[in-house]
Parts: structure tokens; C-alpha cells; sequence
């Protein structure tokens, strides 16, 4: 009764006929004056809504990784010859908020009927919406096949990856566009299409300019054909002039430090507020304002192996009820022995699981028991008490037996092993062990899996743990051999491995120098020595080499060079080890600094380094000839090519190493806290052709230096069948010709000693099968070894050389006189 009183009321006072309603197919009716009219929803047309419209009606979910970005989807239909626009639709996206959200949308075609000789697609474009920006992250496209559909129906699960879509370098052979577009590839298909970056230019190839004005759309948004604005944070409207009055932007209501989103007003009707609140760790609420319960968990000092991550479940005990049970996710920092958790509802038990590796098996720890939970209670507990599965505690007669018929056994478990906390039946259940030694089981989902579906956060084959099996907001990766990195997104294998990933994870920030591993405080030594060796064999070779008298071959040139690079090696590599030292104890934020650094310094290391191999590779050649031509080897013309080939080593380093420069970045890694200096490449064979450079700066100077003393020792016994029969002469001869040409053996012999174990390391050590947990003494050496040869010329040139010796006994003479003399003024 009171309903229909409510109906005449409202029919007589806007004069509408509530009976007529069902005039409008689907659609509302309206009265213009006295004339009814329809209001037709987008799937239907008509003066009744009595057609159907032609259109693809799509159904999807979004699932991503990034849960705190904030998206802005732009969805297309667009014909596939020149990727005009048909129509449109924009949504925006918070994983945190938006997880199980499905998307129900109707794209129509700009004519009716379509253009059947046309074919189109559904392509989406993905941007992070920010406070003063907007940042192109992908696309999709999704082919209309069965074009002859009057409906076509499409649904799908949108998966955005954490990556960001790179531009290719160069204009693909099926993707140019000119100068106003940038060439990408679909994130579904790897087909390529032109993106257009410049305002005002639309198309296939990025060719057609559109008749808008050149500030149609506001400065901070981005445009897409001819009038579609993707607004940041805090605009709408169709070319993103209109701020709308968010709470937000005149303050923050969203308590401990949480980020407050702001939600376009013309979504009200689908959530209750106009903001959502991003909360920080340990704290929760529409606003951020309960304060979560704090859990510190200790792991026990004579734990062998503490994992990187684990799962820890906790249980909240119900009434008349099973248990209700929540799993999280922590990743635990490399050199640290305890994890804080935080909790926001009621839990009574916590049990940590070891997630497995290598297909071992689970392993279950009891770490807290509460009777009564306290809201926003710190806890602190070291207690680990091992979880035995039954086959440890029964024979194999009860383990044969069926699930019902076990149980009964269970208190057996808890009587027989006095000591006893917990154990499980991995095929459903958790078992506490009473005061009086009694079982006390509930029922535990073993198989329930946490592997994140759906979300491409792992990288390189890493498994994937997620905080809850729907709608996550925390995960962490279980890398395999070889890679490192929150989401294994970083690689240990090839040739080269630097310092950075070696060393990085065993300097730990904010720990003492005396608490820090042992990798690192052995590293500050051998850097030091290193640092005052090298200083040391640079300024005597230097010395040595310096004055035309010491030597008036090639040589000279090629150990002099060298001896300079010495001096820098040892200054650049004192330069890495302190940046990389400040950078991992988090010293130094500065981003400028340390991305010039991150350029420059490993990248010209490596040119020197690979210089001065080559340096001593063609002193090696060059006395091979002195050897071959005795008295008749042009000294000027030696010192002339030597000029020559010094200037072609630098070049020929620099071009074969310019593809590190190139592909070398400074990345930081959120989840471990770390910024790290790395080289990625992003195909396979640009990796093949990286690690052929570097087997081939490290082989082919080995191999000569190899064949040179080979050779000197040929040359040495050639003499024999040049003199006289008689054998007191011929070995004379030859001793006499050993005695005289022992420095160039010996220097090669030497150069082949100090090359050889870090040749050895870097071909047969393969790849750091645990970045982070093991010290890799192996890739340590064989880091600190590939300096040696360059520390060492002195030794290696001068002091087996009587002419060498001889000319550096001249420059300490020299360097004596100059002290006795400045001494005998100052007196």
C-alpha cells in the first residue's frame, strides 16, 4: 500500500506514467514537456530502443603486481588499416581496491550498419595516472575474428606486467613511423604498432595530423588521436581541465603517514568516498588509522640456514567453528637473523613454513601461542618449535592405514614424545600437543597454493609466493640458480661478473664493521693491498720507462702506456670499491652521482684492463722479432708502429666494450632496498655477443703470450744448427743465447703464470648459484686476480731485464742526487 501511494505521488507530481515505463526497451523513460522520450542504454538504439546495436561487448578482470599504481585504462575499438577510433571507453584501475572488480563495457562502430569490408580490433592502452603526470606502461590488442557477429562478445584476463613497454631503438621493417611515433610491441601478441608520442597526429604510421588545437588536452596528461585525454591524479573531464575538489588536495585524511588516492566524482556511485587510503606496514583501516599488531620473529643463532622468504600462517581459533586461518608472505633481508610482521585481525597461533626449494620437503615451525589476542600488541618471540610430520613419529604398519583409522594414534605422538610441540598429517591436519600430552587437531589445507596466477612479478623462472591466492598485495620471488633480485630480474652467468653482484649482498646497512660478513671485511683488505701495490708497480714502471735511454724499441711505448694505466686501474678500482661500499650502506642516495658513476667507472676498468693485456701481447710479438732478426730490427720503425698500435688498442677496447655502456644501468630494487649497477641486454644474442667480446679479450691475448714463449724457445734452439759441430761449443752458444734473451722467456712465462687462474675461474665457474647466501670466494679471487697482471709489470718487465734494471738503477741514482742536492740548499 505504501509503495503504490509512493508511485502516484511521484507519477503526479513529474506527470510521468510509471505503466508506461516498459515503452523504452531496456531504456529510462523521460518526458520532454508533455513528449515522451527514451534514453536508450549503449547497447541498444531506436525511438523505442528497439534495435540492437552492432558493437563487441567485452567482459574483463586486471590483474597486476603493481598493486599500489594507480592506472588509467584507455579501451579502443579500431579499424586495423589505418587505427582510427571508433569509440571508446576509460577506467581507472587500484589493485589494492579494484582486484575483483569485473568490467562490463560495450564498444560501438561509428556507423550502422559497419563497414563490412573493414576489420577491426580491441586495443588497450595502460598509463600510471600520477599526482602531476601520466606514464605510458603497455598495450594489448585483442582481434575481432568472427567478424560477421552482429555482437561479438569478448572476455579475457588483463595481465600488467611490473615492466614498462620500451620503444624499439630503431623503426622495426614492419613498424615505421616516422617522426612522430614511437614503434612498441603488444605485451599479448609481440606484434609491433606505432605508438604516437607527438600531440596532434594520429594513424596507423603515425602520418595523419588531426584538426585539433595543439593545447587541446592539459600539458600534464597525454593525448591519443584526435580527442581522447588521459588525465593525471585529480582531473577529468574531456581534456582534463576540470580539478575536482578532492580531499586529497586540501589535506591528507589518511592518518600514519598513509597516501591518500583520490576517486573521480563520476565514480561515486561505485565506491562510497571519494579517496582511498594506501596504508603503510602496520597499519590499516578506511583511513590508516588502527594500528596493527606487531610481530617480531626471532630465528634461532644455531639455525643453519636461514631461507630468503617464508610463508607464516596464523590461526584464529572460532567457537564452535574450525579455525579460520591467513597466510602471509615475508622476504627475509640477507644478514638478518629476525622478520617483523604485522597483523590487523585477531590470531591466536602463528606457524612459519620454510618454503621448499629444490622440491625438498615443507618444513613447519610453531613460533607463537596466545590465548588471548591484544590489538596493536608488540610481540617479540624466539621460540622455534619444528612441526614433525608423522613419518617421523610412527611406524610404517600406522602410516599404511586410512586417514580415519590413523587419527586415532595421535595421541600416542604427544605421550611417547614427552618433548613434543606440534606435528602434521599432510593430508589434512595440524596437531598441537596438550599440557597432558593429548592431540589437539584441526584441520590445515597442505596443498592450498600461494603461487601468484595470474601476475607476471617474477622474472627468469623465479617462483612466485603472494599473500593471499585472489587479490594479493604483497609477493616475493624464490629465484633459481644463477639469478638474484627481488623478482630475480638480475643474473650472475657469463663472463665479467662484477663487483657489484658479488659483493652487494654481503654488505649489510646499518651494521658495524665489526658485525659485517666476512667477504667484506677480507674484501677491504685485498682492495687495499691492491690500492698500494698498484700505486707502487705504476710509479716505478713509470719511472723506468719514461727516458728515451731505457729502451729504444717499441717496447718502451707499450710498457710505458701501460704503467699509466696501472695508475688509473688502481685509482678507478679504489673509486668503485668506496661508491659501491657508500651505495650499499645506503651513505649515498644521490641519483645523479651515482648513475655517472655507474656509466663511467666499470666501463673504462674494463677498457684498461683489456689495454693492457694487449699491451703486454704485443711487447710478447715484438721480441719475438727482435729474436728473429738479431742486429738487423729497425728500432725507429718498431717505435713508429708502436705509436700506431697503441692508439688502435684503445680504439678497438673501447668499440668492442661500447655495448656495456650502452645496456649498463643504475637500478634500484624495492624490495631488498638496494641500488644496484648492472648491465642487462635485452635479447639473447646481444648477451652471446657480450660474453664472445669478453672470452675473446681474455683468450687471444693468453694465446699469444703462450705462442711467444713458445716461440723464443724455438728460436733459442734454431742457434744450435748455426754453429760449429762440437758439442762443448754448441752449448755454449746456446747458454750464452739464453743468458742473453732470459727476460723476454721469463716475462712471457710470467704473464702466462699471473693470467692463467683467473682465465680458469672465469671460463669454468659458470654462473653464482646463490648470489646472496653463500660467500662466493670463487668469484672473489677471480674479480681481484683479473687485476694482477697490471699490478705486477714491474715485476714481470723490469726486474728480469739487465737493460731495464739497469736504466731504473738510473733513475734512483738521478732521484738520490735531486734529494742530496735540495738537502745541501736548504742547509
Amino acid at each position: 500500500m505504501f509503495e503504490s501511494q509512493l508511485e502516484r505521488t511521484t507519477a503526479t507530481e513529474y506527470n510521468v506514467d510509471l505503466r508506461r515505463a516498459h515503452i523504452c526497451n531496456r531504456g529510462i523513460l523521460i518526458y520532454e514537456h508533455t513528449e515522451e522520450r527514451c534514453l536508450c542504454p549503449p547497447a541498444y538504439y531506436g525511438l523505442r530502443c528497439e534495435f540492437q546495436n552492432q558493437r563487441v561487448s567485452i567482459t574483463f578482470q586486471i590483474r597486476t603486481a603493481l598493486w599500489h599504481t594507480h592506472f588509467q585504462f584507455v579501451i579502443m575499438l579500431i579499424d586495423n588499416d589505418e587505427h582510427e577510433i571508433e569509440s571508446y571507453e576509460q577506467i581507472s584501475y587500484l589493485g589494492i581496491r579494484d582486484c575483483n572488480f569485473k568490467y562490463n563495457l560495450n564498444l560501438l562502430y561509428t556507423s550502422r550498419p559497419k563497414h563490412i569490408n573493414k576489420s577491426y580490433s580491441v586495443r588497450i592502452d595502460a598509463f600510471d595516472a600520477l599526482s602531476t603526470s601520466v606514464i605510458y606502461h603497455g598495450s594489448w590488442l585483442f582481434p575481432i575474428t568472427h567478424f560477421f557477429l552482429p555482437v561479438y562478445r569478448l572476455a579475457f584476463q588483463l595481465s600488467v606486467r611490473v615492466v614498462y613497454a620500451n620503444p624499439l631503438k630503431t623503426d622495426h621493417t614492419n613498424c615505421s613511423c616516422g617522426s612522430h611515433g614511437q614503434c612498441f610491441a603488444y605485451m599479448n601478441t609481440g606484434e609491433y604498432f606505432c605508438r604516437c608520442i607527438h600531440h596532434g597526429w594520429r594513424g596507423k604510421t603515425c602520418q595523419i595530423p588531426t584538426e585539433i588545437t595543439p593545447n587541446y588536452c592539459l600539458p600534464d596528461s597525454v593525448s591519443i588521436g584526435s580527442s581522447i585525454c588521459v588525465c593525471p591524479l585529480g582531473k577529468f573531464g574531456s581534456r582534463c581541465l576540470i580539478s575536482f575538489a578532492s580531499i586529497c588536495s586540501s589535506s591528507n585524511p589518511c592518518a600514519h603517514g598513509g597516501t591518500c588516492i583520490p576517486v573521480n566524482p563520476r565514480m561515486t556511485l561505485a565506491y562510497s568516498s571519494l579517496f582511498t587510503c594506501a596504508c603503510n606496514e602496520g597499519f590499516s583501516g578506511k583511513t590508516c588509522e588502527q594500528i596493527d599488531a606487531q610481530l617480531d620473529i626471532h630465528f634461532p643463532h644455531g639455525m643453519s640456514d636461514i631461507p630468503s622468504s617464508v610463508l607464516i600462517h596464523f590461526i584464529t581459533v572460532i567457537d564452535n567453528n574450525d579455525p579460520e586461518r591467513t597466510t602471509t608472505v615475508k622476504r627475509i633481508p640477507f644478514g638478518q637473523n629476525s622478520i617483523r610482521v604485522y597483523r590487523s585481525f585477531p590470531f591466536h597461533l602463528v606457524f612459519v613454513e620454510i618454503m621448499k626449494t629444490n622440491h625438498q620437503q615443507k618444513s613447519f615451525y610453531l613460533v607463537l601461542t596466545q590465548q588471548i589476542y591484544i590489538p596493536a600488541a608488540n610481540i617479540s618471540t624466539s621460540e622455534f618449535h619444528r612441526c614433525l610430520p608423522i613419518n617421523e613419529l610412527f611406524n610404517s604398519t600406522i602410516l599404511s592405514y586410512s586417514l580415519l583409522r590413523r587419527v586415532k594414534y595421535y595421541h600416542k605422538a604427544c605421550q611417547k614424545h614427552l618433548d613434543l610441540t606440534c606435528f602434521y598429517d599432510d593430508e589434512q591436519f595440524m596437531c598441537l600437543c596438550t599440557e597432558d600430552h593429548n592431540a589437539n587437531c584441526f584441520p590445515f589445507d597442505f596443498n592450498m597454493s600461494y603461487t601468484c596466477q595470474g601476475y607476471d612479478y617474477c622474472e627468469n623462472n623465479g617462483e612466485c609466493f603472494q599473500n593471499h591466492p585472489t587479490c594479493p598485495t604483497s609477493a616475493v620471488c624464490s629465484c633459481p640458480e644463477c639469478y638474484y633480485g627481488s623478482r630475480c630480474q638480475f643474473y650472475t652467468y657469463g663472463f665479467g661478473i662484477s663487483l657489484d653482484t658479488i659483493l652487494g649482498y654481503h654488505i649489510w646497512p646499518r651494521v658495524t664493521l665489526s658485525e659485517q660478513p666476512a667477504a667484506f671485511k677480507l674484501s677491504i683488505i685485498i682492495s687495499v693491498f691492491i690500492c698500494v701495490l698498484g700505486l707502487i708497480n705504476g710509479a716505478l714502471t713509470a719511472a723506468t720507462f719514461y727516458s728515451e735511454t731505457s729502451d729504444d724499441t717499441g717496447c718502451r711505448v707499450y710498457l710505458y702506456t701501460g704503467a699509466i694505466n696501472s695508475l688509473f686501474i688502481t685509482f678507478l678500482f679504489a673509486l668503485k670499491f668506496i661508491f659501491l661500499v657508500i651505495t650499499q650502506l645506503n651513505i649515498l642516495t644521490s641519483y645523479i652521482v651515482l648513475t655517472i658513476q655507474c656509466l663511467s667507472i666499470d666501463f673504462v676498468i674494463k677498457i684498461l684492463l683489456a689495454a693492457n693485456d694487449w699491451f703486454a701481447s704485443c711487447v710478447a710479438i715484438e721480441r719475438v722479432f727482435t729474436i728473429i732478426h738479431g742486429i738487423q730490427f729497425n728500432n725507429i720503425k718498431s717505435k713508429r708502429i708502436a705509436k700506431y698500435m697503441t692508439f688502435s688498442v684503445y680504439l678497438f677496447t673501447c668499440t668492442s666494450y661500447l655495448h656495456e655502456s650502452i645496456y649498463r644501468s643504475l637500478v634500484d630494487d624495492v624490495g631488498d632496498q638496494r641500488t644496484w649497477c648492472i648491465v642487462r641486454y635485452p635479447r639473447p644474442a646481444i648477451q652471446d655477443f657480450a660474453s664472445s667480446v669478453n672470452i675473446f679479450h681474455l683468450i687471444v691475448p693468453f694465446s699469444i703470450n703462450i705462442l711467444s714463449a713458445i716461440l723464443i724457445i724455438l728460436c733459442m734452439t734454431r742457434i744450435r744448427f748455426h754453429v760449429k759441430k762440437q758439442q762443448i761449443v754448441r752449448r755454449q752458444v746456446l747458454y750464452q743465447q739464453f743468458i742473453k734473451y732470459k727476460h723476454l722467456f721469463i716475462s712471457s712465462i710470467l704473464l702466462v703464470i699471473l693470467k692463467l687462474p683467473g682465465l680458469l675461474i672465469s671460463v669454468l665457474s659458470g654462473c653464482m648459484k646463490s648470489q646472496s647466501r653463500d660467500i662466493p670466494w670463487l668469484f672473489l679471487s677471480g674479480y681481484f686476480m683479473s687485476f694482477v697482471p697490471s699490478l705486477l709489470t714491474f715485476i714481470t718487465f723490469v726486474i728480469p731485464s739487465v737493460t731495464y734494471m739497469s736504466s731504473f738503477q738510473k733513475v734512483l741514482q738521478k732521484v738520490r742526487r735531486t734529494t742530496l742536492y735540495k738537502k745541501w740548499h736548504c742547509m
